[in-house]
């Protein structure tokens, strides 16, 4: 009896993740609601993919200020040189942009989002 239960239950299971798979037909047809705001959604994948480069840079900038600036300055006695201060302010401008791409591109999907669901509707 427990078995027969189980089976059906599994059955249930196997139908839902069929109800469930990626259906390329939906996603054109949603990507066809989509493009109304073509140029809006451009603007916001290039806003995506300028704040995914920032966030990438990180590294890159954290090991020029420790390399080239930190470690030799505590070696001769902690001095902070101008390159340092232009070094931090562009390190501080590069995630301002970072910060401001990624409002811009958040906002601008509210609006491609908001007029896609209108347009189904």
């Amino acid at each position: 009896m427990q078995a027969n239960q189980q089976d059906k239950q599994d059955r249930q299971a196997r139908q839902g993740k069929a109800a469930m798979k990626f259906k390329p037909h939906t996603f054109r047809r949603l990507l066809g609601f989509m493009l109304a705001f073509k140029g809006k959604l451009i603007f916001a994948l290039t806003c995506i993919v300028i704040s995914s480069v920032v966030g990438a840079s990180t590294a890159l900038f954290l090991r020029v200020i420790i390399d080239d600036y930190i470690l030799p300055a505590v070696a001769v006695g902690g001095l902070i040189s101008a390159d340092f201060v232009r070094i931090i302010l562009t390190m501080a401008s590069v995630y301002a942009l970072g910060i401001a791409t990624n409002y811009a591109a958040n906002y601008t999907m509210i609006f491609v989002e908001q007029g896609t669901l209108k347009n189904i509707r």
